[in-house]
């Protein structure tokens, strides 16, 4: 047995895990926690502009979209986009944090 105390990383990861979503699918996922999220609990966003129940916008299609789940049950839990800034040769750039090894770096 350890003497470890717990980290706010590994409490995380002891009931979430993180995934890029890649197909259409998981990005429904998140498109619903969002629509969730902005429109039905914070208001932020008229349902009546997302009829699917899904808030997307012109950022999603050159955006990285992260899907939480929770391990246990399976659900999804939260979602992240990263949405890249793009250089004056209009190469996208991304700037990530590696919760794993607690380092930073922009991902071309």
């Amino acid at each position: 047995m350890t003497d470890e105390k717990p980290t706010l990383v590994r409490s995380f990861q002891e009931f979430f895990t993180v995934q890029i979503a890649s197909t259409a699918e998981e990005k429904s996922k998140v498109y619903g926690i969002r629509y969730r999220v902005y429109c039905d609990e914070f208001g932020y966003e008229s349902i009546d502009k997302f009829p699917d129940e899904e808030e997307k916008d012109e950022f999603d299609d050159f955006s990285l979209h992260c899907l939480i789940m929770h391990k246990r049950s399976g659900l999804p839990a939260g979602c992240v986009r990263l949405v890249p800034a793009f250089d004056d040769q209009n190469k996208a750039s991304y700037f990530c944090l590696n919760l794993k090894h607690a380092s930073m770096k922009v991902m071309e």
